[in-house]
């Protein structure tokens, strides 16, 4: 196996809240078997910190690759898709972002569903 070829051959997913259940449900869909050297997905898990225990156990998997970045910032986003150029750029964006609630103000949902989906032109 080599791990070169493997991230060029992989359609690389952007996984946003990686850390939480729904994107490590993601991840865990798009796990290889066990028995098999070919990687279909490869997982960007977007973390604020590629130290958090979190985060670490994501780097466990062998399809996985932590990246770290802020949706409240631009320009760390951009870094991310910048350096995914390397491996075949961004195939695809799995973003899931809490409700603030009922009657709540979700400015702060609305930007930052809108950041990772500028980038992919």
């Amino acid at each position: 196996m080599n791990p070169a070829v493997d991230l060029i051959m992989s359609k690389n997913i952007l996984v946003v809240g990686a850390t939480g259940k729904q994107g490590r449900a993601v991840i865990e869909a798009l796990r290889p078997t066990a028995n098999s050297d070919d990687i279909p997905f490869r997982a960007l898990a977007l973390t604020r910190s590629k130290s958090s225990p979190s985060a670490q156990w994501l780097v466990q998997e062998r399809h996985v690759q932590v990246v770290e970045g802020n949706l409240d910032s631009a320009e760390s986003m951009r870094k991310v898709y910048e350096d995914a150029k390397t491996s075949g750029g961004i195939w695809g964006v799995f973003c899931f972002l809490a409700f603030p609630g009922l009657g709540a103000n979700a400015d702060g949902e609305e930007r930052q569903g809108k950041v990772p989906s500028f980038q992919s032109s």
